[in-house]
């Protein structure tokens, strides 16, 4: 039988595949009775590609790309396996050739911004995403890229607006639903976050963090039962995924079941390591149990995980201060400041702390920053007063406990602070010596 043309077999296969037929064979055959032909090498490429076969897809692509080396396409699609792969450097190398050869191919473009985001160049990456827009306005996934790096700048407004264009370009984008669910959720729009998150588990029922975020959002809308669904069907989808353990964790800690939620923390963490969030629960229920030493092993843990995570280093103040390491313990809260600069809870434990130690001036300066902070709590005020009287500036102290008092009440230490510094006030205004004349 005469081979059949590489033109019909492509065709064929084209054909085979919209009937979900698996044309692997017959292009393998093909492709031995004409090595030469690109068009047959690519398209069963681009198969493997499509049943998720990386490695076969790479060694193909490599193939076709031998075949014609100033392809550009071949070069994108080649970096895009390459970046599935988890090779961000070959790929970044690959999209760069792809644009070299063909500077108006937007796709390329676009994939080489992924690739530099991926490797920590996020103003690379931006300008990579904003020139795929340039040629493609109507790019989806470059604007859904543009609102991940907003994002991750701070630039809630401008993330959002990405990410709406994205979904006004392609309504079904899964990843531009959730990352327009994030801003949502981050905003306390929690009902507009379960809406997004929602359809976003209806475009793609088997992804794990879509049903995450659900999960969040219906403990933000109270759901208890049906984010407890959402983050055991995203627990089934990927075991592997710390996430949904924690927020599970969560969710039962608040219904009562500690044990329980020591359970999916410590799963969290057996999943990943290093994983902040569970580490950082987990040392709080270790202190709270009376396990000092523990919880301080677990926050430190935390703070190597993520050393820029302000709440593992409150975590690990609280933890030190639980064993008595006020020094250990005012590092921890400042390192906490360090990366928030206004954590009011963080500015009152500080002050609190350095009282303890006897520096009353940063204890006062500690004290003040909280009620920058939250001038409606407390707690700074009696700290303040704790540092003042320690300074004998009695009136100073008097107005601080009287202010703790008038927040609240039922503070019996700042009532007991007040009743002891105007005792005090009185006993030194008795006992001064008369002011001296001058001459």
């Amino acid at each position: 039988t005469p081979a059949p043309r590489p033109a019909a077999v492509t065709a064929l296969a084209e054909l085979m595949r919209r009937i979900q037929l698996d044309p692997t064979d017959l292009l393998a055959t093909a492709r031995v009775r004409h090595p030469a032909d690109f068009e047959l090498a690519f398209v069963l490429a681009e198969w493997d590609a499509d049943e998720k076969r990386t490695a076969d897809a790479i060694a193909r692509y490599e193939a076709a790309r031998a075949l014609r080396q100033e392809n550009s396409v071949v070069w994108n699609n080649f970096g895009a396996m390459m970046f599935f792969k988890g090779d961000a450097g070959i790929a970044e190398a690959a999209f760069t050739k792809a644009v070299e050869l063909d500077p108006s191919y937007p796709h390329a473009h676009n994939n080489r911004g992924a690739a530099l985001y991926t490797r920590g160049d996020r103003a690379g990456a931006r300008a990579a995403f904003e020139k795929a827009l340039e040629l493609d306005p109507a790019h989806a996934a470059a604007h859904n890229n543009v609102g991940k790096v907003r994002a991750d700048a701070g630039d809630a407004a401008g993330a959002r607006a990405a990410f709406e264009k994205a979904l006004k370009a392609d309504p079904d984008h899964l990843n531009a639903h959730i990352g327009l669910g994030n801003i949502q959720a981050d905003a306390g729009d929690h009902k507009a976050a379960l809406a997004s998150y929602t359809r976003a588990t209806e475009i793609d029922p088997d992804h794990s963090a879509a049903h995450n975020n659900l999960g969040n959002a219906r403990a933000k809308t109270g759901d208890p039962d049906g984010a407890e669904r959402a983050y055991r069907r995203a627990i089934a989808l990927d075991k592997n995924n710390p996430n949904p353990w924690h927020g599970l964790g969560l969710l039962l800690e608040s219904r009562g079941d500690k044990k329980g939620a020591v359970a999916a923390h410590e799963r969290a963490i057996e999943v990943d390591a290093k994983y902040a969030p569970s580490l950082i629960e987990l040392a709080n229920v270790r202190r709270k149990s009376g396990q000092k030493a523990e919880a301080v092993k677990l926050a430190e843990r935390a703070v190597d995980a993520a050393p820029t995570d302000a709440v593992a280093h409150y975590t690990l103040g609280l933890a030190r201060r639980a064993t008595d390491d006020d020094k250990g313990a005012a590092a921890a809260y400042r390192a906490a400041i360090k990366h928030r600069p206004k954590f009011f809870e963080a500015h009152t434990n500080l002050s609190g702390t350095l009282n303890d130690l006897g520096d009353h001036d940063g204890a006062a300066a500690a004290a003040r920053a909280a009620i920058g902070c939250n001038p409606k709590d407390s707690r700074p005020y009696n700290n303040l007063g704790i540092a003042l009287i320690s300074k004998r500036d009695f009136d100073g102290a008097v107005a601080a406990f009287r202010e703790a008092v008038r927040l609240n009440g039922k503070n019996e230490a700042a009532r007991d602070n007040l009743e002891l510094a105007l005792k005090e006030r009185a006993e030194f205004e008795r006992t001064a010596p008369p002011p001296r004349e001058k001459k």
